[in-house]
């Protein structure tokens, strides 16, 4: 074991003696701080993960008022505290990550207004970064657009060397009535964002959806164009029958318009995602159901997919390569109650078909992001609510090449035992678990099954800078094996379970016996052999054998410890410094479990100076 682990095992056990009882247990392995706790409602709406142990997830707390940013491990989610500029409204829409200190989110941010039917007014474009420890706000051009309603809607960032972020949404002009949506890119690098020009559709309604960046001289934008009609059949106002998708690209130099196929007026691209500068897929809906549109790096090309349920919508979309590609969004179930229910569908390159993701709910689930590492890890997120319409809770799924699973949002594990097989006894056995959950943690406790105990709650940890300590007195439970897990609960009420560690409960004492030397034997010199046997019960090891002294100044003290050989537990003392004497000579055992025991004593006589 290295000295630092040495260290941590020490602070614990100290920590345990200032618990008001000894610690005596053996154990062994690394111990991590407990996890803050903060909370977690609202609903997600990005995700984007460095690594499978790595993804920064962002969006709206419930009401909209507040940001919500929450990370991911590896194991568990937890919320990070995420900065609100304005009084009113404050939704971060998208987060592009390069590693886990380098990540940039998008969305937008409005003050309170005074008509309480419209309570927040002017929305401004808004973009946070995150720098491994803390997300700052940085200034967007939204300022150089006064009077305009700004607000970003994706972002992509590319290059960790020399960061290159493209952020897109949309522009809605002042006035009254105001005027119809235009485009809205900028650009990052780093320090600044500065606003890019982009063509203008051709037609009168355009904004932009999602941009995907294959490096700083290729990107790919989509979104949608809307022709729009005064009065349209006599709906009054500004109605907008008909949407063709757009697709704009970057070459390093210039924003173009390129020409995609549609089909008819219903049909959008919603996200896209570009895994090289010649492979890119969108992915949206029609009139029908899903569609996709793949780049070859020459045309694009349209795929129709399935129809999971009533008004299916592809939300987004994260490709590993050309052919592997995984996007989600959400369906109206229309039986027996209409409910809103998540969906997944992969791409193989020249197909759409689904694959079936999990629903916490049976009344309103959504997905409205995903991020891909690589073939077996996907992260999905979006929000659920039961029953509806309550206020929404995050929805975080992962997949793992095979399956869609509902991410856990508390997690707890045992350090200590350090492994299966331990032996415990006594009435100061230390365990230690760690634990987080995104809702912050409540309590851990730790249970037992086995014999007459199932899952049952044996104490309560108390929370310490080095995990969750229990000093558990064991004289109340029957020897033998059993299965130990930590149980942990959050402040919403969510709970974990560890895997199980079994150990022994071992409270009989092992035995012991000097067989050299004979009783009343005389030693002396720099090299008196001392053997003794030694055993415990239930197949426990003995871990230590010591030989004591008693007499005189000696009080059962240490006089060395033994070595385990094939002929005993030996011992070459070393006696002359010990002033000659009779004396009482006896071994101590001890066992894995804790417990000890002492040899009957022998009678021996020192004699250094007497012939």
């Amino acid at each position: 074991m290295s000295c630092a682990g040495m260290k941590r095992i020490g602070l614990i056990t100290a920590l345990a003696a200032a618990m008001t009882v000894p610690v005596t247990a053996v154990f062994a392995g690394p111990v991590t701080p407990a996890a803050a706790a903060t909370s977690s409602a609202g609903q997600l709406n990005g995700v984007s993960c460095a690594s499978a142990t790595f993804c920064m997830a962002v969006g709206t707390s419930a009401g909209y008022a507040t940001t919500l940013t929450e990370s991911w491990n590896g194991s568990v989610w937890s919320v990070v505290p995420s900065p609100n500029p304005s009084s009113g409204a404050n939704d971060l829409a998208s987060v592009s990550c390069l590693s886990a200190v380098d990540c940039v989110a998008v969305g937008s941010s409005s003050e309170l207004a005074g008509d309480p039917n419209f309570p927040n007014q002017n929305p401004q474009s808004l973009a946070e970064t995150w720098n491994g420890s803390n997300w700052s706000v940085v200034s967007t051009t939204s300022p150089l657009l006064s009077g305009d309603d700004t607000t970003f809607e994706s972002v992509s960032c590319t290059d960790s060397s020399s960061i290159y972020c493209v952020a897109v949404g949309a522009i809605e002009g002042s006035g009254n009535p105001p005027p119809l949506d235009q485009p809205l890119v900028e650009s990052w690098d780093g320090t600044n964002w500065s606003l890019m020009s982009t063509p203008p559709p051709d037609t009168d309604n355009g904004l932009l959806t999602s941009v995907s960046c294959a490096s700083s001289s290729s990107c790919k934008t989509v979104g949608q164009t809307e022709v729009c009609i005064e009065n349209y059949q006599g709906r009054g106002g500004i109605v907008c029958p008909s949407s063709q998708i757009l697709v704009e690209s970057w070459d390093g130099t210039t924003w173009s318009i390129e020409t995609v196929p549609n089909e008819d007026g219903t049909d959008n691209l919603v996200s896209v995602s570009c895994s090289g500068s010649t492979n890119c897929v969108g992915m949206g809906s029609s009139s029908t159901g899903t569609l996709a549109e793949s780049w070859d790096g020459m045309n694009w090309t349209l795929a129709y997919g399935p129809n999971p349920g009533s008004g299916s919508e592809a939300g987004n979309v994260s490709c590993i390569s050309f052919t592997n590609c995984m996007g989600v969004g959400e369906y109206v179930d229309p039986s027996p109650s209409i409910t809103e229910q998540t969906f997944a569908l992969s791409w193989n390159g020249t197909a759409l078909s689904v694959v079936p993701s999990a629903d916490p709910s049976s009344t309103f689930d959504e997905f409205d992001g995903v991020s891909c590492v690589n073939a077996t890890f996907c992260v999905a997120v979006g929000s659920t609510q039961s029953p509806f319409p309550s206020s929404p809770q995050p929805l975080l799924e992962t997949w793992n090449g095979t399956a869609w699973s509902v991410a856990p949002l508390a997690n707890t594990a045992i350090i200590i035992p350090s492994s299966s097989g331990t032996a415990v006894g006594g009435t100061s056995a230390v365990l230690d678990a760690t634990a987080s959950a995104s809702a912050g943690v409540s309590k851990v406790q730790f249970a037992l099954t086995g014999g007459s105990y199932s899952q049952t709650v044996i104490g309560t940890a108390v929370p310490t800078l080095y995990g969750y300590i229990l000093v558990w007195n064991t004289t109340g439970v029957p020897g033998g094996t059993y299965t130990l897990q930590s149980l942990v609960t959050d402040d919403d009420g969510d709970t974990a379970s560890s895997p199980g560690v079994m150990i022994t409960v071992d409270n009989t004492p092992p035995t012991t016996t000097v067989i050299v030397p004979s009783t009343g034997a005389r030693l002396k010199g720099t090299s008196a052999v001392l053997d003794a046997t030694a055993s415990a019960s239930g197949g426990v090891s003995i871990v230590k054998v010591v030989f004591v002294l008693s007499g005189r100044s000696y009080s059962k003290t240490v006089i060395g410890t033994a070595t385990p050989t094939l002929y005993g537990y030996l011992f070459s003392w070393n006696t002359t410094g010990v002033p000659d004497g009779r004396y009482t000579l006896q071994s101590m055992a001890t066992d894995a479990a804790g417990n000890t025991a002492y040899s009957p004593g022998i009678t021996i006589r020192i004699a250094n100076h007497h012939h």
